[in-house]
């Protein structure tokens, strides 16, 4: 008989989405965070360890998902694009930092 209409698969799933769309955002998150590790005038920074930071954050989250820990995943993710957003928007408006010379000159 199968399965009832709307439960079966189909290519192109959410949860396939969500997965590739999750596994690009982890990717891009590391990728922002191990370059702002590189990034340094005159040594480290409170920015370099929310870098570190944000690295455990998202290994953790990976973590979670994989083990079935949907709520503490959605919420670890939540907070690595947040502390993200936050960490650029410090580089941008700290004075003396280059993100902040290159933006207002």
């Amino acid at each position: 008989m199968g399965k009832p209409h709307g439960v079966q698969r189909r290519p192109g799933h959410p949860r396939r989405r969500h997965r590739l769309w999750g596994r690009l955002a982890a990717l891009g998150l590391c990728g922002a965070a191990l370059s702002a590790l590189f990034v340094a005038r005159h040594g480290p920074s409170p920015l370099h360890v929310l870098a570190i930071a944000l690295l455990l954050t998202v290994a953790r989250a990976v973590f979670q998902a994989r083990h079935g820990r949907i709520a503490s995943h959605r919420r670890l993710m939540l907070i690595a694009g947040g502390s993200l957003y936050v960490a650029g928007a410090a580089a941008m408006l700290i004075p003396g930092r280059l993100a902040h010379r290159l933006l207002f000159g």
